[in-house]
């Protein structure tokens, strides 16, 4: 397991679960969960995601 996207109070958010590499957001590590939204750009080892 390495992220976890979950919503909360109507709004998206990714949390890092303890990944090895890290996960991004925007190009910005995660540490502590952090609000997703359209557009955003989730990197999880080699993989990118966009929120839409």
């Amino acid at each position: 397991m390495h992220t976890r996207v979950f919503r909360h109070e109507g709004q998206f958010l990714v949390e890092d679960i303890g990944s090895t590499n890290g996960t991004y957001l925007n190009r910005q590590k995660v540490s502590a969960p952090q609000p997703a939204h359209a557009g955003d750009l989730l990197q999880v080892g080699d993989t990118v995601l966009e929120f839409t």
